[in-house]
């Protein structure tokens, strides 16, 4: 009875409980299918109202950014119409929510559109105080008053979305109908994102414009894949085609008027009027497909969800017909049910979750006996071995972690679909990622140019494996990363390809290194300096191409023997020990070589010396930086002597003047005496002599004028014997009794065409030099020899500035102290001598170089310490000339008629002067200023047949007088004479009207044949 009783009262409440359970779930049938049946047009009115305010906030966004870039008014107008559209819907969504999240949502909205109409008001006032202003509206200008808008018309669209999706929720949402949503709002957001780019273009917006795009057609995909109905896939394939058409009409748009902003600067939108209407439209015909295909699948699921009330009510009737049968049934098999099998495998099924969940230990806590036992010993051992197992992988997945942690390469792991899987920590600190940006960013990101290996459908797999080979990752902040890269293929067990293991090692201060290593090479190898390394004892390591072009060694021959090679002797001992002593302290030398040549000429070169330290600050190498200035300094040298020169010039030039004047007073009161004193008489043959060294003293300072400031000489052919006659006669009286002169002159020879006044320098210098030389020897002897040779080809070519053909030889040879190597090469060189001090100027021999190479001919000299010197000087033959002979001062012959005016400042010029021309038979009126001189004449100009006058005067000089004299008489004939002038040549006098130019002194028989030519009576 116990038994029995327990049995029964356990199967009565197992029954009760079954009835309780069924009658429960036809109630809640029964509810279900009331929900379903009185909820589903509350929902879809809800959704449909959402939709409408997100469309009409799209078209109210695209309606106002249209009128700013199209300035039509009918779009303005229907942006009105349409914030209208969502306040009514907004009204309508407030009585119509019902659950909290709804209404907050709808309180969303409606805050949403006051900010919207508050928003376009800012910018409309804008548009219009620049329109009433008479300037055109610049959206670019006001970029964050119409951005601000653009912000709350998405945010607007966004809640209204929320809210569709939240009711679609209560309908139990399906994929389809949000995705067909995400592509109504990624259409909206994308156009948008255009028009703004257009209207501001913000870099930015162009950039969301090409993520909304592309995302448009990642919906698709993911749609095409799991939706199977066939008007779905249809109005699909009309999805793809119009979502090619938008982005072909974009980037249409966007190059046209890129392009033209490129060359035109900003442009207006309303220029591209139907590109954008097009693309606007593009638009809407994305956003209709997007709401019939969630339309489509909204009504699908609406059958799905009549087939589910159908079968719930069949569950009802089923449930009505099944619940007395399974309480009884639930009262026989309850007991044996709950205590023979129910309660150890509730158990077993508790511990088999907990063991899911991770609870390893669950199954030990189980006690049962039978097959329930077996069955529990078995899940025991399965959950040691899954411990064990799961503490293995743990250790391993820990282990892994730590490698891929202390890795210093940067590591990924590239999936099939060619995104980023797996990364370690160090990718993340090279690039500048974190770890969540990395995964699941596409693998071409990572790279600056293309990746080592495609990633096309099926070529992953085959171009996984990669050898190490450089290429430039891209960081996140955009620069340049260099890096060593490879990678090799990954399989699973099953031998299935899962992806491509990646290893990159950043190489970039490597790289910055080596460009830095071959630039210093290139500078070295290219420089003009030359560069030497040796080691520390002085043995040459290296040597770049200078130093090869300029000492003549190549690199094999100066690399490992010592710098010592290119010692040329000109430094003593004590200046390679101070040089090594300064170096081997660790200092740097500098200073200036001699050095000689492969070749075995001198150069001069400035050169410093560095040591080379290593780790432990011992000198381990030398670096010599040399640089070629032999040319420099010899330019430097010559710029010194050029700057002697010139103050010689100075010099000269002032006293050229007074010193002329001095001569023509001489000489104009010798010529003056010359008529009165017996023809034929001593007494008028010393006269003429004086006139002679009075002509002889105004060349010699013309040439010093030639010396200081070269001008073309008066060259005519003349003999060389009376020269060395001459120069011969003046030296005699000098030289001691012990010298002996040896004189072997041509008298054949022919004449040079030179300038005689120079040539005797020539000579003069040479025979004085020989003088110098002999002075002090017991038996001196000077030989001066003159013959006509015959330079041949052979001989030109030996003989620098020589050619083939005649020449005259000067020979001038002494048996004197003689001169060494050294002496030989600077013996030319202005203001070099070897004399004492108050001996000699070092211009003697300069000046005969000089006046040889201007004549054409060259100079050679051959001497030896003790043996004497022999100067050789060929000057070029002239053929066919013919000699003038000099004409002695000439004797007044007739006299002249007329009335001179005479000017200069020097009064013995005046005095001297005055006696001449008197002497002429003319009459003259002279004056010692200028000033004077020209009051006179402007009171009488025709009281004067000539004037002759003086350049350099105070007050008026005399190029000053001749042109206010000619500007009062152009007629009247001038004179203009100076001593030295750089204001005036005869060119420029003949500019301006004089008749005649002369050089101080005077010569009075150019004088006279002057005023033949030029008075009246002439």
């Amino acid at each position: 009875m116990k038994l029995h009783y327990r049995l029964f009262a356990t199967f009565a409440v197992i029954a009760l409980l079954a009835g309780v359970v069924a009658l429960y779930s036809l109630n809640a049938t029964r509810q279900i299918i009331k929900a379903f049946e009185g909820g589903e047009e509350h929902f879809q009115a809800i959704i449909a109202a959402a939709n409408e305010v997100s469309g009409a906030a799209k078209q109210a966004q695209s309606e106002l950014l249209l009128f700013l870039g199209l300035r039509d008014s009918a779009n303005r107008r229907a942006f009105f119409r349409r914030y209208r559209a969502i306040l009514q819907k907004t009204a309508e969504l407030e009585g119509m929510v019902r659950d909290p999240e709804g209404k907050r949502i709808v309180a969303a909205l409606r805050k949403g559109g006051e900010e919207l109409f508050s928003a376009a008001q800012a910018v409309l006032a804008i548009y219009d105080q620049e329109t009433l202003a008479g300037r055109d509206f610049d959206p670019a200008q006001h970029r964050q008053e119409i951005r601000r808008f653009f912000l709350v018309t998405s945010t607007l669209m966004q809640e209204a979305t929320r809210l569709a999706n939240l009711e679609t929720d209560f309908l139990n949402k399906q994929f389809a109908i949000l995705n067909a949503a995400t592509i109504n709002n990624l259409a909206k957001v994308a156009e948008g994102q255009l028009l703004l780019y257009m209207l501001l273009n913000d870099q930015r917006d162009l950039e969301s414009f090409m993520v909304g795009a592309n995302s448009l057609e990642s919906v698709i995909v993911n749609l095409r894949e799991r939706v199977r109905e066939d008007k779905a896939q249809y109005l699909l394939r009309r999805l793809e085609g119009e979502i090619r058409a938008f982005k072909k009409a974009g980037a249409a748009l966007f190059e046209a008027f890129h392009g033209e902003q490129q060359r035109q600067g900003r442009i207006s939108l309303k220029d591209y009027s139907s590109k954008v209407l097009d693309f606007h439209e593009r638009s809407a015909n994305i956003r209709d497909l997007a709401v019939h295909l969630s339309n489509l699948m909204t009504e699908l699921e609406f059958k799905k969800r009549e087939n589910a009330l159908a079968t719930a009510a069949s569950i009802e009737r089923s449930l009505l017909f099944f619940v007395v049968g399974g309480a009884l049934l639930t009262l026989l098999l309850g007991y044996f049910l709950s205590v023979s099998v129910a309660e150890p495998i509730i158990r077993l099924k508790e511990a088999v979750v907990r063991i899911g969940k991770g609870d390893l230990d669950a199954a030990n806590r189980l006690r049962a006996r039978g097959e329930i036992g077996a069955l529990i010993d078995t899940i025991r051992t399965m959950a040691a071995d899954l411990k064990r197992a799961r503490n293995e992988l743990l250790a391993s997945k820990e282990y892994l972690d730590n490698i891929l942690a202390s890795m210093s390469d940067a590591l990924c792991v590239v999936a099939p679909d060619c995104r980023i899987r797996t990364v370690n920590a160090a990718i993340g600190r090279l690039l500048g990622y974190g770890e969540e940006e990395l995964v699941g960013m596409p693998f071409e990101r990572l790279f600056a140019g293309a990746p080592p290996f495609e990633c096309g459908e099926g070529d992953l797999e085959a171009n996984a494996l990669v050898r190490p080979l450089v290429t430039t990752y891209r960081a996140k902040n955009g620069e340049p990363v260099y890096v060593s890269f490879s990678s090799s293929p990954m399989y699973g067990p099953d031998g299935i390809f899962q992806g491509v293991v990646c290893v990159a090692q950043d190489i970039t201060s490597q790289r910055r290194t080596m460009q830095e290593l071959r630039l210093l090479a290139t500078v070295v190898e290219q420089a003009a300096e030359a560069i030497v390394v040796c080691d520390p004892s002085g043995v040459i390591q290296y040597v770049n191409p200078a130093f090869e072009a300029i000492t003549g060694y190549s690199r094999g021959e100066a690399v490992g023997r010592p710098m010592s090679i290119l010692k040329s002797g000109k430094h003593d001992r004590e200046f390679y020990r101070n040089l090594w002593t300064t170096l081997k302290r660790g200092a740097v030398w500098s200073g200036e070589f001699i050095n000689r040549r492969k070749d075995g000429s001198l150069y001069e070169e400035e050169c410093t010396i560095s040591p080379v330290f290593d780790e432990s600050h011992s000198i381990v190498n030398y670096v010599a930086l040399k640089r070629d200035v032999t040319r420099e300094n010899k330019l430097e040298r010559q710029l010194q002597q050029a700057q002697k020169h010139e103050a010689l010039g100075t010099l000269a030039g002032g006293i050229a003047h007074d010193f002329n004047n001095i001569l023509g007073a001489m000489l104009a009161y010798a010529e003056g005496a010359l008529p009165d004193i017996e023809a034929g008489s001593r007494a008028a043959e010393n006269v003429r002599e004086i006139i002679r060294a009075g002509r002889r003293a105004a060349d010699l300072v013309s040439q010093i004028l030639t010396f200081s400031r070269p001008t073309s000489q008066d060259r005519k052919p003349i003999l060389l014997q009376p020269v060395i006659k001459g120069v011969l006669n003046m030296i005699r009286g000098n030289l001691p009794p012990t010298v002996a002169i040896d004189r072997r002159i041509d008298v054949d020879c022919r004449p040079v065409l030179a300038d005689a006044t120079q040539i005797h320098q020539v000579v003069l210098n040479l025979c004085a030099n020989a003088v110098h030389a002999v002075k002090e020897e017991a038996n001196g002897r000077i030989l001066v020899g003159l013959e006509e040779v015959t330079v041949t080809e052979d001989m030109a070519a030996e003989i620098k500035g020589l050619h083939p053909g005649l020449y005259a030889k000067l020979v001038v040879e002494d048996n004197g102290c003689g001169m060494d190597e050294a002496t030989m090469e600077r013996i030319f060189e202005p203001y070099f001598t070897t004399k004492e001090v108050g001996e000699g100027t070092g211009l003697g021999l300069s000046t005969v170089h000089g006046i040889v190479e201007s004549h054409g001919g060259a100079i050679l000299v051959t001497s030896a310490l003790g043996a004497g010197a022999t100067f050789e000087v060929y000057l070029p033959v002239a053929q066919g000339a013919e000699v003038e002979e000099e004409k002695p001062p000439a004797e007044r012959e007739g006299r002249l008629q007329g009335r001179v005016l005479f000017v200069d400042d020097e009064p013995f010029i005046l005095q001297s002067m005055r006696i001449v021309l008197e002497q002429l038979g003319l009459e003259v009126t002279s004056y010692g200023s200028s000033r004077q001189a020209l009051e006179a004449f402007q009171a009488a100009p025709d009281a004067f047949d000539i004037i002759i006058t003086d350049q350099t005067m105070p007050e008026l000089t005399g190029e000053e007088l001749a042109r206010r004299c000619i500007a009062i008489r152009p007629d009247i004939p001038i004179i203009l004479a100076t001593g030295y002038s750089q204001a005036i040549d005869p060119q420029g006098a003949e500019r301006i009207g004089i008749k005649a130019f002369m050089m101080k002194p005077i010569d009075l028989a150019e004088l006279k044949e002057h005023l033949a030519r030029l008075l009246p009576s002439g």
